[in-house]
């Protein structure tokens, strides 16, 4: 059968945004499976299979987040939660995003935390990631992704040793170390493992570009993935997800 000869009118079709990033995550992908070496690769892509994971983007809707003077951190945790969430499900995980829209869960504060647990709750996740921005005014040099886990949590603490590093390792722009966050209503009240990822400082107007730009959000997303990997490389001998306890 002949193939269709493709031709452009000067009319250009205008590619929704959800299209554009698909396209990049693809071409990131193919970049990093060019890179990654083979050992690597059957290391990372089978430990995902079958896993349930909830992908939770930060804020949303009359609840902005932190504001820098370019970018708001709702929008920034949305599109990399999506970007993480496209390389997960093509390892074969089941990924649920706690939402998927610039929408809050319910009303207040609170309602819309809550919600977010039964959520991970209802769909019986094995693991939990809360992607977010940080903002520290007073100091604008304040710098670096962050990860942060449950206190008493030893499967939270893996998790977040492990996606911090990659984080490191991939971005470079973090010396930070994974610490418990006592006061976090998500981690208190998960049963599976969970962390909070706080991905650099909107205060800080050279990584607040950073974290704006749809490359460097794409690279946060593969680093996050990478981490993921390595950490259920480590567990999987002794089962997967497990107890957030």
């Amino acid at each position: 059968m002949p193939k269709k000869l493709i031709v452009l009118s000067r009319t250009r079709r205008r590619l929704s945004s959800p299209a554009i990033l698909a396209l990049a995550l693809t071409l990131l992908l193919l970049a990093r499976a060019l890179a990654v070496s083979a050992p690597l690769q059957p290391a990372l892509a089978p430990s995902l299979a079958g896993l349930t994971l909830v992908i939770d983007p930060g804020h949303g809707g009359a609840d902005p987040g932190a504001v820098g003077s370019i970018s708001v951190e709702k929008d920034i945790n949305l599109a990399t939660a999506q970007a993480l969430a496209g390389c997960c499900r093509s390892a074969g995980a089941e990924v649920i995003l706690t939402r998927q829209e610039d929408a809050a869960l319910a009303g207040s504060k609170g309602e819309d935390l809550a919600a977010r647990v039964e959520l991970a709750r209802s769909r019986q996740a094995d693991i939990f990631i809360s992607l977010h921005c940080n903002s520290f005014v007073s100091d604008p040099g304040q710098h670096g992704a962050q990860v942060f886990y449950a206190p008493g949590s030893e499967a939270g603490e893996k998790l977040a040793r492990s996606l911090q590093q990659a984080l490191a390792d991939h971005l470079g722009n973090t010396d930070r170390s994974a610490l418990p966050h006592p006061d976090s209503y998500l981690l208190r009240h998960l049963d599976c493992p969970a962390v909070i990822v706080e991905l650099g400082f909107l205060s800080n107007p050279e990584e607040e570009e950073r974290l704006a730009g749809q490359s460097w959000r794409l690279e946060a997303a593969w680093a996050l993935y990478k981490g993921l990997g390595d950490y259920l490389g480590q567990t999987e001998a002794g089962g997967r997800g497990g107890s957030g306890g």
